[in-house]
């Protein structure tokens, strides 16, 4: 199990508790020049993205626990633009597994929060943020959210997935699906 450090984490037993877990496709990234994948910044369209995502979250009061970020800089950088726009996180954790991670990887990241955690934001990449929602909702939520994510999970794509009862047990909880946006700015 990859176990992510989170301050202030407290790993205790809870009943049935809701949880938040938004899950987000990083901003478009920039193909200008040449250079390693992890340190592709943002374009153009993805900056302005990135802010409407911080527009969104902040217009709905969404107060993240912890921001999970993939070491890329796109997502860092996704992340970065976000805050500065008003979406707010508490604590915000790189970590390495959620570079190129499969579903599998991520639920394994979230299997490790502690259960003081209400309300997680990822930010990683395709297809590991859409094959997540997909393993976790199996379809269960929202009609409409389920209807635009089938018809494409693009960048600055933030799915917002509700569950109840601990980290530890994501799997076997599973998850609805009740919003899909798109921000763009």
């Amino acid at each position: 199990m990859s176990s992510v450090p989170v301050p202030g984490g407290v790993q205790h037993n809870v009943a049935m508790t809701e949880r938040t877990l938004l899950l987000l496709r990083h901003a478009k990234s920039s193909w200008a020049e040449v250079m390693p994948d992890r340190e592709r910044p943002l374009n153009r369209r993805g900056r302005r993205d990135a802010a409407a995502v911080g527009e969104l979250l902040a217009k709905r009061g969404v107060r993240a626990d912890v921001a999970l970020l993939s070491p890329a800089e796109r997502t860092r950088e996704t992340w970065r633009r976000a805050a500065d726009a008003g979406a707010v996180a508490t604590a915000v954790v790189e970590s390495d597994v959620l570079y190129d991670a499969e579903s599998a990887d991520i639920v394994d990241v979230l299997r490790g929060l502690p259960d003081d955690v209400t309300t997680v934001i990822v930010v990683a990449h395709f297809p590991g943020i859409p094959e997540t929602v997909a393993y976790l909702s199996e379809g269960r939520g929202s009609e409409a959210a389920w209807d635009a994510v089938r018809s494409g999970f693009p960048t600055a794509g933030l799915a917002t997935l509700i569950l109840e009862g601990a980290w530890a047990d994501i799997d076997a909880l599973g998850a609805e699906l009740v919003r899909f946006d798109v921000p763009r700015g």
